[in-house]
């Protein structure tokens, strides 16, 4: 800030000229502040619509963990179930077709057939699957063994690792 000096001591022209500076230091601290509003109530509009994004995705993940707990309760009870029948049924022609029934859905957690199933939930919840993100990782690659001579091959894989 200036120092205060008596009115008297300045000049009109002086006195003038320093009203006008004063003026458009006022007038661009105001354009400042309107574009300082101007990007705070875009801020917070950005604000509300990502909350909004966020408690869509907290809904979506909700109804998937549902879905899939309730896909393994049902894949649990039914593999228990097929257990059981098998311990259960007298005649053996009755435990061949179980236990091959058992066989099959024992196939079913292969990975293209759970690719399928998670296709199918995230449907189900609305998630829209736009890339390979949300696709089931490859398999691990084989177990490696270090033989005497200190050299690695590599092992066939086993079929359920």
């Amino acid at each position: 800030m200036a120092k205060k000096i008596p009115p008297d001591v300045l000049s009109a022209g002086e006195w003038k000229e320093n009203c006008r500076v004063s003026d458009e230091s006022l007038t661009a601290a105001d354009e400042d502040i309107k574009e300082l509003v101007a990007r705070h109530e875009a801020s917070q509009q950005r604000i509300q619509d990502l909350e909004k994004d966020v408690s869509s995705y907290r809904q979506q993940v909700e109804k998937l963990v549902i879905a899939f707990r309730n896909k393994a309760r049902k894949a649990l009870v039914c593999g228990i179930a097929l257990k059981s029948a098998y311990k259960i049924v007298p005649s053996l022609q009755d435990q061949a077709t179980i236990q091959r029934v058992q066989r099959l859905s024992e196939k079913a957690t292969l990975p293209r057939w759970v690719e399928k199933e998670v296709t199918s939930v995230l449907k189900e919840a609305g998630v829209a699957e736009t890339n390979n993100s949300l696709r089931t990782p490859a398999l691990t690659p084989s177990r490696e063994e270090t033989t005497n001579d200190e050299e690695k091959r590599h092992l066939k894989r086993r079929r359920y690792e």
